[in-house]
Parts: structure tokens; sequence; C-alpha cells
């Protein structure tokens, strides 16, 4: 980790995603490529309900250099 906050971000995410187990959760991701640089993301977002409400939250966010389109995917 880069700092403590990056770590105390890390245990309060880790905390939250451990409350989601005893409730369940599906999780989804997603590429997409940023036009201007060219450069491709993958996200990874967990989906519960909590109160009757549906909640999301980003689990994490990861720069996919040289991985242009979904057929690539397969080799990370």
């Amino acid at each position: 980790f880069r700092s403590d906050i990056e770590l105390s971000n890390f245990e309060k995410l880790k905390s939250e995603i451990v409350s989601m187990r005893k409730i369940g959760y599906a999780l989804t991701c997603d590429l997409w490529t940023e036009n201007f640089s060219k450069i491709s993301y993958l996200a990874l977002t967990a989906h519960f309900v909590m109160d009757v409400e549906c909640k999301s939250k980003l689990l994490g966010v990861k720069s996919m250099k040289g991985i242009s389109n979904t057929s690539k995917l397969s080799v990370i």
C-alpha cells in the first residue's frame, strides 16, 4: 500500500464486504476504453439490498493497458 490512508480505506472496504456476506450480493465488472488516451479500465462493483433499497459499492478500478476489447480479457 502507498499510505496509511489507503490501508485504512482497504480495511473499511474489507469490513463492508464481510458484512455484505450476511445479506448476499452480486458482483459485476465493466470494461471501457477512454477515447482520448485509449487506455482501458476494468471496474468491479458489488450490488446488494439493504433496508429494502438496492445499493452498489465500487470495489475497485484498474487500468488495463494493452486491453482494448473483451476478446483480450482471457489473457488476464
